[in-house]
C-alpha cells in the first residue's frame, strides 16, 4: 500500500496543469505551506530518505524539496538551499531508468534539479535528457509542445550559466554582488516570463 504523504503529493501536484508549476496562481504558495510545510522540513533533515527506495518516493521527495521548497521560500535563500538534497535523489533515479517509465510531466520533474543547478555538467545533461524525450513524443502533441517550451527554458538556463557560471537571477536573494552585465541580464529576464525560472531558477 502506497505511503499516503506520498499519494496526497502526487495528487495535488499531478491534477493541475504543468504551467501552473511555473506561473503558481493566487494562493498556491501559501497552500503549499498550509499542506506540505511538515513533510517540507522532514525532507530537508532526512526522515524520509527512505521514500527515495522507489519511483513514486523518489517523486514527491524531489517535489518537496525541489517545488514546494521553492513556493514555501520564495524570494529566501531557502528556496533554493534543499537544491543539492533534490539534485542527489533525481540523479539516482535517472541512473535507475526511473524518468523512461513515467508520463511525460514526471519525467520533466526528474529534469528539474537538473535544470536549477549551477553547474554546466547538470544544464547540459538536462537539455538532453528533455531533447530525448521529446524526440519521443508525437510532434504536435501537448507532451511535444510542454517538452519544447521545457526546452526552450533549458536552454535559458544553460546560456546563463556558460555566461556567468551562476544564475544572476538569484545573487540579490543570495547576497551575491552582480556584475554590470549580470544586472543588465536580470532586467531582460524581469521583462520575460520563462517557465523554471518563474519557480525561483
Amino acid at each position: 500500500m502506497e505511503n499516503p504523504d506520498i499519494a496526497r503529493i502526487h495528487d495535488f501536484w499531478y491534477s493541475r496543469p504543468p504551467v501552473e508549476w511555473f506561473m503558481p496562481p493566487e494562493g498556491f504558495d501559501s497552500a503549499c505551506a498550509t499542506q506540505f510545510g511538515g513533510l517540507v522540513q522532514d525532507a530537508r533533515d532526512g526522515n524520509l530518505d527512505q521514500w527515495t527506495s522507489d519511483r513514486n518516493g523518489s517523486l514527491a521527495i524531489i517535489i518537496l524539496l525541489d517545488q514546494f521548497s521553492r513556493n514555501i521560500h520564495r524570494d529566501t535563500p531557502n528556496a533554493f538551499s534543499a537544491d543539492p538534497k533534490a539534485l542527489d535523489i533525481a540523479i539516482r533515479a535517472i541512473a535507475k531508468g526511473w524518468d523512461g517509465e513515467v508520463p511525460m510531466a514526471q519525467a520533466v520533474t526528474f529534469y528539474l534539479p537538473l535544470m536549477h543547478n549551477e553547474s554546466l555538467l547538470a544544464q547540459i545533461a538536462c537539455l538532453a535528457f528533455l531533447e530525448k524525450r521529446r524526440m519521443q513524443s508525437e510532434p504536435g502533441s501537448e507532451d511535444w509542445k510542454f517538452l519544447s517550451g521545457s526546452i526552450k527554458a533549458s536552454k535559458s538556463h544553460l546560456e546563463a550559466i556558460e555566461r556567468f557560471g551562476r544564475f544572476p537571477t538569484r545573487n540579490k536573494i543570495l547576497g551575491r554582488e552582480s556584475t554590470p552585465e549580470e544586472l543588465e541580464f536580470v532586467e531582460k529576464q524581469s521583462r520575460v516570463t520563462e517557465a523554471p525560472e518563474a519557480s525561483g531558477s
